[in-house]
């Protein structure tokens, strides 16, 4: 099949990798893939080889006859302007080809009714955000599915956790919007001081808390980018991502990255965290007492058993096939 994806590929950020892991398991799977960039710039994108590359969404949203069979959208901050390209949008929607959009991060103004009524069929990361956006549009028929974020599994299997001797807590992500400073401070400092033989790994973190963590040797802090995520992860045995309440991160991509290298998840219950983590290969918590009652109540070997539960799930559950399965057929 032709499959022409249109997302933004001026950065290279989670929604970009995710779009990128997309085209390399279609064409592996034998499909010719282009790429559409919503502007025109590409030199961040990290386009995986035997790609095609369009103009630009904003200055040429046409697709000729028998150019493609299917429009994957893969929005990420897209549908903030849907609106203000009314026109390209119209354009580019009203081929014969299927169109699909994945709103992996907000709705935005992708809940139009001109809009919606032009799509086949809308991709979510979570259940939240599927029952935010079937709230919010008038159509009585709208087809969703709900899938994890595509992620290359295999650099995240090869990685084998410690699970004896201390605890090594491990984070991945700088974002300061997404953290509670003044929660994460105290969670850590009353970790640090009731399991004083503890680690904690970060990369990175939002720049208000580290000066008041880094004279702290058990505090380990890397610069985004300085090691691969599954470097980063292969140094811990507990993933946390604790984050503001009501947060809605969708996939994310860090929690199945986790579960993937054989790290048990606590995790808010917000954003996609409930699609993913299962008593089995972790723990929902609602704020920092519960996380603490986690790690008193923990048993001997119990970070072993949900480490291998949680790969094992992610295995099962969490590979990209399903995605060239549920897109191409």
């Amino acid at each position: 099949m032709k499959i022409t994806i249109l997302c933004h590929a001026d950065c290279w950020g989670g929604g970009e990798i995710s779009a990128s892991t997309l085209m390399k398991m279609f064409l592996k799977e034998g499909h010719e893939v282009s790429l559409m960039p919503y502007r025109g710039k590409t030199d961040k994108f990290r386009a995986p080889e035997g790609i095609k590359l369009r103009k630009s969404f904003v200055l040429n949203p046409y697709l000729n006859k028998g150019e493609a069979d299917i429009l994957l959208i893969y929005a990420n901050d897209i549908p903030h302007k849907i609106k203000a390209y009314r026109k390209n949008w119209e354009t580019i929607l009203s081929g014969s080809y299927q169109k699909i959009c994945v709103l992996n991060h907000e709705i935005g103004q992708a809940n139009q009714e001109w809009f919606v009524e032009r799509i086949d069929k809308f991709i979510f990361l979570s259940n939240r955000r599927t029952v935010e956006f079937l709230n919010s549009i008038q159509q009585e028929e709208c087809t969703t599915v709900v899938l994890p974020p595509p992620v290359d599994l295999e650099p995240f299997l090869k990685v084998r956790p410690n699970y004896r001797g201390k605890k090594k807590y491990v984070r991945v992500t700088a974002q300061a919007f997404k953290w509670d400073i003044e929660e994460t401070f105290e969670l850590f400092t009353s970790l640090n001081r009731r399991y004083p033989e503890s680690l904690f790994i970060f990369m990175d973190i939002p720049r208000q808390l580290r000066p008041r963590l880094w004279q702290n040797p058990n505090f380990i802090f890397l610069r985004v980018g300085s090691k691969p995520v599954n470097e980063v992860l292969s140094l811990g045995n507990l993933f946390h991502y604790m984050t503001k309440d009501n947060y809605e991160d969708q996939g994310p991509r860090v929690i199945v990255e986790a579960m993937a290298s054989g790290l048990p998840v606590i995790a808010k219950p917000f954003g996609g965290a409930p699609d993913r983590i299962t008593p089995n290969t972790g723990w929902l918590v609602k704020d920092n007492q519960e996380f603490l009652k986690v790690i008193q109540d923990m048993e001997e070997g119990e970070l072993e058993k949900k480490g291998k539960a949680a790969r094992e799930h992610a295995i099962k559950y969490f590979g990209p096939k399903q995605w060239v399965k549920e897109i191409a057929g």
